[in-house]
């Protein structure tokens, strides 16, 4: 067959180490992550800035975690699913700042 005259990393794994995969994966995840919050920006003449939102929100109840959960993952676009996660949990004022993540993990 024909070869290719491009270069990928991916047909030639072993010139990476495992650490410098997940290195560069975990970046490719971010820009990812930046390029999909990013792409409802708008601009609010009223504030003079722009607005956008760079999470992806989970409002669900406890007593319907699984349930809530997999009706919004299904209902979310792509894009939306490739956002940084936001747990909220209705009727309770804790602030995800990474507690409310894990503890949903």
């Amino acid at each position: 067959g024909k070869k290719s005259s491009t270069f990928s990393l991916a047909a030639n794994p072993f010139l990476l180490s495992p650490s410098t995969k997940r290195t560069l994966l975990m970046i490719e995840n971010q820009v990812e992550m930046l390029r999909a919050a990013t792409s409802n920006l708008t601009w609010d003449r009223d504030q003079h800035q722009f607005v956008f939102d760079p999470f992806f929100v989970l409002a669900i109840d406890r007593e319907h975690l699984l349930a809530q959960t997999l009706q919004k993952i299904s209902a979310a676009s792509h894009v939306e699913l490739r956002k940084s996660l936001k747990i909220v949990f209705k009727g309770e004022d804790a602030v995800d700042a990474g507690g409310v993540l894990k503890e949903f993990m």
